[in-house]
């Protein structure tokens, strides 16, 4: 037989346990990272769009972008412990 053979018996052979490692993997992606990142944009997003709707849009990105360049600057300060510090 040939190897190629014998890889598409295998692969026939335990097709239940590829599926079912292939199943978790990717359940475990969707779950741990893939959920959270678009949760975390959706409420970005609708932080925003309730700051446009009330009439502080230009406050709310002035607020954004001020917290931003506070904690990039004070990323590394030896007064506050690195893992605060941090995004």
């Amino acid at each position: 037989m040939s190897k190629s053979s014998d890889l598409v018996t295998l692969l026939h052979t335990y097709k239940k346990e590829i599926f079912l490692i292939v199943a978790t993997a990717t359940a475990t992606f969707v779950f741990t990272k893939a959920l959270p990142a678009i949760a975390g944009g959706v409420k970005q997003a609708l932080a925003f769009l309730w700051a446009v709707l009330s009439g502080r849009g230009k406050e709310y990105r002035f607020l954004r972008q001020y917290l931003g360049w506070v904690v990039n600057e004070n990323l590394y300060s030896p007064v506050i412990p690195s893992n605060r510090g941090s995004r």
